[in-house]
Formats: structure tokens, sequence, C-alpha cells
């Protein structure tokens, strides 16, 4: 049986534009299937945040269509990452470029998930996020490159004080605004009914961990309607506590 999943995106209440993008494609190979799920959010406030966040799911859908099969005879993370790394920096460049020409500030977060051969793999910029359900346990597989995960590590504000701190949405780094990106990079292995959540900041805003892990609880996730039903739910829910950002969520089971 084939891994379940849904995917959705909104405008929101306020903002006239959607500047997220989600994908997520599958391709069957000759060690099982691989899964790839991006999602991207432009960044608000910038010019044309839609087309960065395009631009970078787009690069990674052909990256997958294209080169993955070239990879998967002798895989391995270090090549993986080596591919991936190589992507992200020239469709940086190009992006800034971009701007540059015509004289407008882009950028985009980039989160990528890749499920194959019993593992995941992350590449990530930016504050988008990726969880894991396991077990009845939420686990944020992602980083936060923002000035408040910054402050966190050197102590500056309490973990707790993140989702209403006035910075709370300035990066670091992000694709097409900084001129050199790191991304973060990350592997694991995979294990029956574990639930992937990719979403933007716009989601997870207004939405706790406790009630993505009670709205997407194993027993209750066992189609690809299921799931939709439960991210339409929370998406709702945000949009009723006066969430202003889009909002965007990608949600897999392993089965």
């Amino acid at each position: 049986m084939s891994n379940i999943y849904a995917l959705q995106s909104e405008k929101g209440i306020v903002k006239e534009v959607n500047q997220d993008a989600v994908a997520l494609t599958v391709l069957e190979t000759p060690y099982g299937e691989a899964t790839l799920i991006v999602l991207c959010d432009g960044m608000g406030g910038f010019e044309k945040g839609e087309l960065a966040s395009a631009s970078v799911t787009k690069a990674f859908l052909k990256w997958f269509n294209n080169d993955f099969k070239y990879l998967i005879e002798e895989f391995s993370f270090d090549d993986l990452k080596a591919q991936w790394n190589y992507l992200v920096q020239v469709i940086n460049r190009k992006i800034i470029e971009y701007g540059r020409l015509n004289r407008i500030d882009l950028g985009t977060t980039a989160t990528v998930l890749l499920i194959f051969n019993n593992n995941y793999y992350l590449c990530h910029i930016g504050d988008t996020r990726i969880y894991c359900i396991r077990d009845k346990t939420i686990v944020q597989l992602t980083e936060d490159h923002t000035l408040v995960a910054k402050y966190i590590k050197e102590g500056v504000i309490a973990p707790s004080e993140v989702e209403t701190h006035p910075e709370r949405n300035v990066l670091m780094q992000c694709v097409g605004a900084s001129s050199r990106v790191n991304p973060q990079f990350a592997t694991g292995y995979i294990v029956q009914d574990d639930i992937f959540i990719l979403c933007s900041d716009g989601f997870r805003h207004e939405i706790s961990q406790n009630e993505m892990l009670e709205t997407f609880d194993i027993a209750n996730l066992n189609s690809s309607n299921d799931i939709s039903v439960r991210i339409n739910r929370l998406i709702e829910r945000a949009e009723m506590r006066h969430e202003e950002d889009n909002i965007t969520a990608a949600v897999i089971r392993i089965v």
C-alpha cells in the first residue's frame, strides 16, 4: 500500500495574494516508492514573493523528476546533500539576479522532505517547519533560521516567548535575499504510521503542537480525504483566530 497524504494552501483572510507554494510528487523506483514534498513561503512584505516560492518549488520538482534516478543506485546522504546544496545555491543566485535586474526584493523559505528507502531526508532554509508524529509524540525536525531562535540560543528570551515576540518573523537567511544560504540537512529512519507535517508559519502561529497531535491522530487518518479534512479544520481554526498570513500545510502518513 502507498503512503497517504494531502496538502492545502490558502491565502488567508487578509492578504490578496498567496505567496506560499507546496507540491508533492511520487516516483516508483527499482528500490521502492520515493516521495518528495516541497513547501516554500514567499517573503511577506517582499514584492513577488510568490515568484520566489514557485521558482524554488519547481526547481526541486525538476531535480526529482530528472536527476534523482541517477542517484539511487548507489544512494548516499552525502551525495544527496551535495546535489541539494548545489541546487539551492543556483536558484538563490538566480532569484537575487532577477531581483537586481527588476529592482525588486523577493525571497522565500525552502523546506524539502524526501521519503525513500525507509528513511527521511530534509533540506531546510527559513522558518517553515517539518514535524514528525510518532508514538503519540510530536517532534520538530527543522531548525528555525530566525532572529528569535538566535535569541533563544543566546538565552535572551525563553522558548515560550517565541510566538508572541514582535520579531518572530525576522529571518536570518532565506533563498533569494541572502548572498549565501546554509541549508540545514538531516536524515533519520521512518517506521510505519509515522506522520510528517510540513507547514508555513501562517499555519502554526495560531495552532499549537498539541492541537496538531490531537487532530492528526493516527486512528483518524485512514485515507487522503481524512487527512485533507483535518488540514482544512486547522486552517479554518487559524483563520478564526485571525491569522493574517497565508496558511499552508502538507501531511503524509507512512503506511
